[in-house]
């Protein structure tokens, strides 16, 4: 019988680092997937990539990067509309995004896993869309 994994989100903000390891391992959460399209913080430098991953691989919680495919501002200009935002309608459709979502699948299959962007709020976030 397969286990069932949950996928969570949650915006990194101006959270201290104790505090944000401390609500990722309150759900046991096996697996952090970095939606931000630029991986690093200038204010809160203990959320830069390199920083996070290596402070996270010592609670023994895993990395991934998946801002790329799954980021708030895609690179590719056809995900934008005349006004210059993202059309995330659109957007969640192309190949990049459908590729990460099925990566995001295949993990939870494993871990349950979290989404994370620097918005704090998902509502006000790309997460939500």
């Amino acid at each position: 019988m397969a286990m069932i994994h949950r996928v969570f989100t949650i915006g990194h903000s101006a959270a201290q680092i104790d505090t944000f390891l401390g609500v990722l391992e309150q759900r046991e959460i096996g697996l952090l997937i970095d939606v931000r399209s630029r991986p690093q913080s200038y204010r809160f430098p203990h959320f830069d990539q390199v920083e996070l991953e290596q402070t996270l691989s010592t609670t023994g919680i895993r990395y991934l990067f998946l801002g790329e495919e799954l980021g708030g501002r895609p690179e590719d200009p056809k995900a934008y509309g005349s006004d210059g935002i993202v059309d995330y309608c659109k957007w969640r459709k192309s190949y990049a995004v459908q590729a990460g979502i099925e990566r995001v699948v295949e993990r939870c299959g494993q871990d349950d896993v979290v989404l994370m962007c620097a918005e704090e709020d998902p509502l006000n976030c790309h997460r939500a869309s």
